[in-house]
């Protein structure tokens, strides 16, 4: 079977789709709540209380960046200033997905966040939810994290109108459960010998996920899920590579330049990847609260985390496992969560003899060439 008849080719998210079916959803009477904050607020709250979690993936250009900094400066993270951007120059595009949402969770995720949350605050009337998340997972830590959901809780009760009780939680949470393990499932079929995928087919998955929410999105990775083990596709071939740092946005090549330079991205811990379904929420049904804070903070993959015991521990499990000859640390020029730390981590996979290669990047084009160059060397190297 081919790969055309199947329908396996993932392309990019239509956005005209996803604008009307998210006009029809507000229509309805749902709202649309804005996640900057990645990876680490649960959605699962946000569902429950029937609404749409939108996460912010949008954008990746050099000219979004620029339009950004009419709010944030040159030495702020290309991420925020590219969500701010896409808000300035809203006037010129068609289908303006982020002007339907009601109102935004920020807080404390990063400075970025922090900012950008202030900004869509005060000019852009998109009102902001802080979500106060702390950097460590100690018991002290865990019990503040879960203060703040339960003040998650309560706020999207207000907005809402909706009592979210613990049988939506866990209606939620087993949802967003199964499509974790499809996604598993799909996984599968990088991590072999010979794999038929690599991260480019399930990043696009995940965007679909981050604009849709759980509902359409378990339709489509399904269906995708019986194409490939169904398809008879020539395996993928390159150097086995494992990416992480910062997540990809949907207008950004990063992806496709670092696997049509020779490699195949066969693990990654990036949060428009495998950091979403890496670890299920463990169903408590007494305080479904409880579970979703052991899930959010204590086993997320943010390299906001300190100390990063665990993303470190889930890397080297799947660098291992997956055979994989390197890492590319891909981050945001003056991202707190990667650029501070680029140096330190290069230096302890060091230690254990895994070759790393530090890319500092934003979305300009003048540095496409650069990267290809480096990633050539590195490559040639292993």
């Amino acid at each position: 079977m081919k790969w055309q008849k199947l329908n396996m080719k993932i392309e990019k998210p239509d956005l005209y789709d996803i604008h009307e079916q998210l006009t029809r959803l507000k229509e309805e009477g749902k709202k649309i709540v804005g996640v900057i904050a990645h990876s680490i607020v649960p959605d699962e709250i946000i569902h429950a209380a029937d609404c749409i979690p939108l996460h912010f993936c949008l954008g990746g250009t050099e000219e979004q960046m620029v339009l950004g900094q009419t709010y944030l400066s040159q030495t702020t993270c290309g991420f925020q200033r590219v969500n701010l951007g896409i808000f300035e120059g809203r006037e010129e595009i068609s289908y303006q997905i982020y002007e339907l949402m009601d109102f935004v969770i920020a807080g404390t995720f990063c400075n970025g966040v922090q900012n950008t949350g202030m900004y869509l605050d005060n000019y852009f009337d998109k009102e902001q939810y802080q979500f106060i998340i702390p950097h460590g997972s100690k018991p002290n830590s865990f019990e503040f994290f879960h203060g703040e959901i339960i003040k998650l809780k309560k706020y999207l009760e207000k907005k809402t109108n909706i009592k979210i009780s613990n049988r939506k939680l866990i209606e939620s949470i087993q949802l967003y459960n199964e499509l974790r393990t499809v996604y598993q499932e799909i996984d599968k079929y990088r991590q072999g010998e010979n794999p038929k995928i690599s991260l480019g087919e399930i990043q696009k998955l995940i965007h679909h996920l981050n604009l849709n929410g759980p509902d359409l999105n378990l339709k489509k990775v399904m269906e995708f899920l019986d194409a490939v083990k169904r398809s008879e596709l020539p395996p993928k071939k390159g150097v086995r590579i494992f990416l992480t740092g910062n997540g990809i946005l949907i207008e950004d090549n990063f992806v496709q330049i670092v696997e049509d330079s020779g490699c195949i991205i066969v693990g990654d811990d990036l949060w428009t990847g495998f950091e979403f379904y890496s670890s299920p929420v463990n169903v408590d049904f007494s305080n479904p609260l409880d579970a979703l804070a052991d899930r959010y903070l204590n086993r997320n993959l943010s390299g906001r985390m300190i100390p990063d015991s665990y993303r470190t521990e889930k890397m080297l499990e799947i660098y291992k496992k997956r055979n994989i000859k390197g890492i590319i640390n891909n981050y945001l020029k003056f991202c707190d969560s990667f650029s501070n730390s680029a140096d330190y981590f290069k230096q302890k996979m060091k230690k254990k003899n895994i070759p790393v290669l530090n890319l500092e990047r934003d979305y300009s084009q003048n540095s496409i060439g650069q990267i290809r160059t480096r990633l050539e060397a590195f490559l040639e190297m292993l």
